[in-house]
């Protein structure tokens, strides 16, 4: 039986549908990929600095996640300036309450 005047370009219009659907589809994956990528390490990056910067007390490394000029607003309202005033809050904060630990993250945002 011979071949309809429109079925091959028919056939040909929706494997060309078909390759652009998988292209899209390629891409979105990748971009979901690059994505995934980078949340873990913001998540990962997170962990780190709770558990083992402020939980270890290592205010050396708080610059990672800390700029110099911060503005820290306590629980009770007031505010400070400065990581180094916050640091030394933070010390303060260890002395009165030494068993501070930060030992999960039960929610995780990246």
């Amino acid at each position: 039986m011979a071949a309809n005047s429109r079925t091959i370009p028919t056939v040909i219009f929706a494997l060309g549908l078909g390759l652009a659907a998988g292209c899209a589809t390629s891409g979105a994956a990748e971009k979901y990929e690059a994505e995934q990528k980078l949340v873990s390490g913001h998540i990962e990056t997170f962990d780190d600095l709770d558990f083992n910067v402020f939980t270890g007390q290592k205010w050396a490394e708080l610059h990672r996640s800390h700029s110099q000029d911060i503005t820290v607003y306590w629980p009770d309202g007031h505010a400070t300036k400065g990581i180094d005033k916050h640091i030394e809050d933070l010390k303060a904060m260890f002395v009165w309450a030494p068993d501070t630990r930060i030992k999960e993250h039960p929610v995780k945002l990246g």
